[in-house]
């Protein structure tokens, strides 16, 4: 049991969000006066959230290619009616190289919630800038806080799991930098990218049951298939407890922080 992109695509309190202010930013971008705009999405997921932005494009574009590291995801969101434009591929944007046939291809590229699980966020918008053509606009929105590292983190300490989540011992989510604002706008400058604006979301929460909440954090978790059978059982409640005791605040009603930024940028 690895990432589920039927437990993923239910997780409703992003489906609200992303889409609100998307459309509280529209007046920034340009591309959608183009004709035939083409447009990637990085960390596409089942596909979803993409689809809901799509509703709110103008649908002069020529393509739109989601893209996802795994492999599930893709496959799920390949068996989703679509316009016959939107396409998907394998991408993983914090790889050394992107594709040659994907380089200064697209006039705009959008992300949700993806950048949070990137191990260098500097490299990853160098990446993005070598998707878009010249002026080619962004919209990143994600959560400064990483859950899911933060929990891989924390189990990389208990020796039987350190072997499979070691990549995230020295993990260090945005929201922990001095001035998470300026670390973010600098990764932005060093990467080619122009900031137009960084919208801030400080209060943003994830609300739901403790079992809803558990689901789905457990539904983004790749680590688990990687742990042999006979432990997954023990991995699961370790893991759980992990965002019992670190992540869900408790009060009137279970919440996680969700502390969460949008990035509006073009290439320089």
């Amino acid at each position: 049991m690895g990432v589920s992109p039927e437990k993923f695509q239910k997780v409703v309190f992003l489906l609200e969000f992303v889409p609100k202010i998307f459309r509280e930013h529209a007046d920034l971008f340009k591309f959608t006066k183009k004709n035939n705009f083409s447009m990637i999405d990085i960390g596409t997921g089942p596909g979803t959230m993409l689809l809901q932005i799509e509703n709110q494009l103008p649908k002069h574009y020529k393509e739109i290619i989601g893209t996802d590291r795994a492999e599930t995801m893709i496959e799920y969101f390949d068996s989703v009616p679509k316009d016959s434009r939107i396409t998907s591929r394998i991408l993983d944007i914090s790889a050394e190289k992107m594709p040659a046939d994907l380089t200064g291809r697209f006039d705009f590229a959008f992300s949700s919630f993806c950048f949070g699980y990137v191990p260098d966020l500097r490299k990853t918008f160098k990446n993005c800038n070598e998707l878009l053509k010249p002026e080619g606009e962004t919209f990143f929105a994600w959560s400064i806080r990483s859950h899911i590292p933060e929990i891989y983190r924390s189990l990389s300490k208990i020796d039987k799991w350190a072997p499979y989540t070691s990549d995230y011992k020295n993990w260090k989510s945005l929201i922990e930098y001095e001035d998470p604002i300026g670390t973010l706008s600098d990764h932005l400058k060093a990467a080619g990218l122009e900031k137009l604006k960084i919208a801030e979301y400080e209060d943003f929460a994830f609300q739901d049951p403790e079992d809803v909440m558990l689901e789905t954090f457990e539904s983004q978790d790749h680590i688990r298939s990687r742990i042999p059978q006979i432990d997954q059982q023990m991995y699961k409640e370790e893991f759980d407890r992990i965002v019992r005791t670190e992540q869900i605040i408790y009060g009137q009603k279970p919440k996680i922080p969700f502390p969460s930024v949008a990035v509006i940028a073009k290439k320089n």
